[in-house]
């Protein structure tokens, strides 16, 4: 995995420049993150167990025959075709 400086934040805690991560990432603040939340079906962000749920039966036996496909873990943000304020 390529240690990106968002992730070398997320996983190390502020290890990087926070100016430059908010300068690559499109500068999201506080209002942004509101909007997306409001923009999303589910109304909320997901929690690390929601995220994880979906990865870990994929490393399960029971999804074998799962090939080839892209599963959204986004509370329905996807479904409004991108078009939310998370995209420029």
């Amino acid at each position: 995995m390529t240690m990106t400086p968002m992730l070398e934040e997320a996983v190390g805690g502020a290890t990087t420049d926070s100016k430059r991560i908010d300068k690559t990432s499109g500068s999201m603040d506080k209002g942004d993150l509101v909007r997306v939340k409001q923009w999303t079906p589910m109304g909320r962000l997901a929690t690390p167990e929601e995220v994880a749920g979906p990865i870990s039966f994929l490393c399960m036996d029971a999804s074998s025959y799962i090939t080839g496909q892209c599963i959204s873990v986004d509370g329905g943000l996807t479904s409004q075709g991108y078009d939310g304020p998370c995209c420029p």
